[in-house]
């Protein structure tokens, strides 16, 4: 798909939690929901530079349960309602996760694990609460900032491990969340400049080996297109040079004939047939 600029979805009366929405990606997708005249609720650390129209701020650690249970508690209060999430908030590589740093005795120091707290464990935890909240009103959006690191990586090993992991949560929820009336799709951006970028000298290296590095408002069309389909579930749209590209399709196309293989999302559970109800029975998710 080559763009997506043509989307003119009014979410009038919607309402919208986008964590980490103070800067980057998630910033963008609060103003284009603001810009559409969604009621957007900001979740961060740290207030945005400029506060969208229509946007509130809460301050919100989303590593921390109780921080993102009283997040989705103030929007149920200020609005009575929820109608879509965007878990977006994110963190680069632990740089120090592999490095071979030993105590005083030679013994090996554990490192931080702050990128899988922030990428994994935040997202888990605003899936869950969305969950709850969205499933009281009738349903909603749930979409999930991965990365096209979550696909194919080199050299971030733990930053690819959390946005793998995120992936595999949607792939997890797909399937269990429509009788819900929810829907859950993930944003797996390529080269964005955000401050995960470590500095305007990267995204110069970048452009001069021809990697276009693409704005965050791009990303954001994606978010907009998730929140206005209702019979989409369960993809992914890569996100390169400023085209969208759906990833989930593709591999289930390569893995046909495999255990629930299929062209689609709908039609890999209309093949696996037997074998997909059997194990849909044996990794039953409770709701």
């Amino acid at each position: 798909m080559d763009n997506l600029t043509g989307i003119s979805e009014d979410f009038s009366n919607k309402v919208v939690i986008v964590t980490g929405g103070s800067s980057g990606i998630g910033y963008a997708i609060a103003d284009q929901f603001s810009r559409r005249n969604a009621n957007v609720i900001i979740a961060d650390v740290s207030k945005p530079a400029h506060l969208p129209d229509k946007a509130t701020f809460i301050k919100t650690d989303v590593t921390n349960w109780a921080s993102q249970l009283e997040l989705f508690q103030k929007a149920v209060e200020l609005y009575k309602r929820i109608d879509i999430v965007c878990a977006n908030a994110s963190v680069g590589e632990d740089k120090e996760a592999f490095q071979d740093k030993v105590d005083e005795h030679g013994v090996p120091l554990e490192p931080r694990w702050n990128t899988f707290q922030v990428n994994l464990v935040g997202v888990c935890i605003s899936t869950k609460l969305a969950i709850h909240f969205l499933k009281q009103h009738g349903g909603g959006k749930i979409i999930l900032t991965t990365s096209l690191s979550g696909y194919d990586a080199s050299g971030l090993p733990i930053y690819a491990a959390s946005k793998h992991g995120v992936v595999g949560l949607m792939r997890g929820l797909r399937d269990h969340l429509p009788p819900l009336g929810i829907t859950i799709n993930c944003l797996a951006p390529g080269f964005t400049d955000t401050n995960i970028l470590p500095s305007e000298e990267t995204v110069q290296s970048l452009k001069d080996a021809g990697i276009n590095v693409q704005s965050a408002d791009i990303v954001a069309l994606a978010a907009l297109y998730y929140a206005s389909k209702d019979g989409v579930n369960g993809e992914a749209f890569a996100i390169i040079n400023g085209k969208y590209f759906e990833m989930e399709v593709g591999l289930n196309q390569a893995f046909r004939g495999i255990l629930c293989g299929a062209t689609s999302n709908s039609e890999r559970k209309r093949q696996g047939g037997r074998a997909h109800e059997v194990v849909g029975k044996l990794f039953r998710v409770d709701l």
